[in-house]
């Protein structure tokens, strides 16, 4: 079987498009990326000396894996901490702090 050159190359392209016109690359169109340049993900270290100095604080004593620290939510994951950026996460994680016990706030155990 004889194919064209053409023919065979744009085959080979990887497809970018579903026939419906969707992106399936999973690349953001411009208008959807971040607003701003905040940082997305530190390390542990980075995490550990600003839990040192008192400039991260976690959610509860319970929950050691969820902290508040530069204006946002972290969570850990095995390579270090990711920032939750979505706005209604955020809001729903504040709103329960506010409902965590005395006795299990972070504070509790400085004192």
């Amino acid at each position: 079987m004889v194919t064209s050159p053409v023919r065979s190359e744009e085959m080979m392209k990887p497809h970018r498009e579903h026939p419906s016109g969707d992106d399936i690359t999973g690349a953001r169109p411009a208008a959807e990326a971040p607003a701003d340049d905040r940082v997305l993900e530190i390390s542990h270290a980075q995490m550990d000396a600003a839990h040192n100095n008192g400039g991260a604080i976690p959610f509860a004593q319970s929950v050691p894996w969820l902290v508040r620290y530069d204006g946002s939510w972290w969570v850990v994951y095995e390579r270090g901490w990711l920032r939750i950026t979505d706005e209604l996460t955020a809001t729903d994680i504040d709103q329960r702090a506010a409902q965590v016990p005395k006795a299990d706030k972070p504070d509790a155990a400085r004192q």
